[in-house]
């Protein structure tokens, strides 16, 4: 049996509770906590501020300039695309095309390639992909240009080399 006092668990032989000394009658009423007897019982009442809710979980990411949950908490999180930045052949081509005096052609892929990020991170999507596409063309063309002028050179300076042991 349960004490009305205390709530404690007593044998049903006992005339006291154990715990809290309450004196068990014949008739044991057994009233139910407040809360279920009282239904007008005030809520708790609520904190000052409402936290946000939380993140999904799910969010990751091989971007590294997409927000991480840490940083975005509270925003709506965009979704992370995965678009190249062809930094790495727009370095070679302006590498090949600064030995070969064509420069102006090295330099724009780069300008596109460093695009890509930057737009990535405002959330241009069709801008970052563009500017993708045109890095790696015009990086591409850089080469091709580069590698021409230099077969070029080759053959004229072989026909230099050529006509002054015929003379």
């Amino acid at each position: 049996m349960r004490c009305p006092n205390c709530n404690a668990e007593c044998s049903d032989q006992a005339s006291e509770c154990e715990f809290c000394g309450h004196q068990f009658g014949k008739a044991v009423e057994i009233t139910p906590p407040l809360a279920l007897v009282d239904e007008q019982v005030a809520p708790p009442p609520l904190p000052d501020f409402m936290p946000p809710p939380p993140l999904p979980s799910s969010f990751e990411s091989d971007n590294p300039y997409a927000a991480s949950d840490s940083s975005s908490y509270g925003r709506p999180q965009l979704p992370a695309y995965d678009v190249p930045n062809h930094l790495p052949l727009s370095i070679t081509a302006a590498v090949l095309t600064l030995c070969c005096c064509c420069i102006p052609f090295g330099v724009v892929p780069l300008i596109f390639s460093t695009q890509v990020n930057s737009k990535l991170a405002s959330g241009d999507y069709a801008g970052a992909q563009s500017a993708s596409d045109n890095a790696k063309l015009w990086s591409w063309i850089s080469i091709g240009i580069a590698l021409l002028v230099f077969v070029l050179n080759l053959i004229m300076q072989f026909v230099a080399g050529m006509a002054s042991l015929a003379n």
